[in-house]
């Protein structure tokens, strides 16, 4: 079996929908969570949000295996088979901080084919299909130029960690 027995471009179109309203589910979800830290809740949304698009995917494609998070651990040597990770950042959720989404990739034989990354709270999807590029929602990524190097590189979790850090 090769690369060619789905169409990833139309698998693409189908999932990312299915995706984008799971995560528009888990919004509802957050909000609350974010409120509620002994994680009754958040493991709660990660597996009914498995359980969707399990059976979701499963019921499009039931030719293809799926290795989930919660639920479903076991993978037999299928060919093609799905990996889902429904909350993908779980105590951001926990804590009230935006950054999670849910992660799905499909892969054949092992190799990565295509991936969807959707971040609900961010409003952000990514996708990639292997040979084809990589999107944020109709942008295309592109990877950075060897002449231009990166001089100084910044993130928002090194400027909460130096107010965080005690004053000497």
């Amino acid at each position: 079996m090769n690369h060619q027995r789905f169409d990833l471009r139309e698998i693409q179109r189908t999932v990312v929908p299915l995706v984008q309203a799971a995560g528009e589910r888990l919004c509802a979800t957050f909000a609350r969570v974010a409120q509620k830290l002994d994680g009754s809740l958040v493991t709660a949304a990660d597996i009914a949000t498995e359980r969707l698009l399990a059976g979701q995917l499963q019921a499009i494609y039931p030719q293809i295996a799926m290795l989930a998070e919660e639920q479903h651990h076991h993978y037999g040597g299928e060919p093609w088979c799905w990996v889902l990770d429904p909350i993908d950042g779980t105590t951001n959720f926990a804590l009230g901080i935006p950054i999670w989404g849910i992660s799905l990739a499909l892969l054949h034989r092992g190799e990565l084919v295509l991936g969807v990354l959707h971040f609900p709270a961010l409003r952000l999807t990514y996708t990639a299909i292997l040979g084809q590029g990589a999107y944020c929602d109709d942008r295309r990524l592109e990877t950075m130029r060897p002449d231009r190097p990166v001089v100084e590189v910044v993130s928002i979790a090194d400027q909460v960690l130096a107010h965080l850090r005690p004053r000497e």
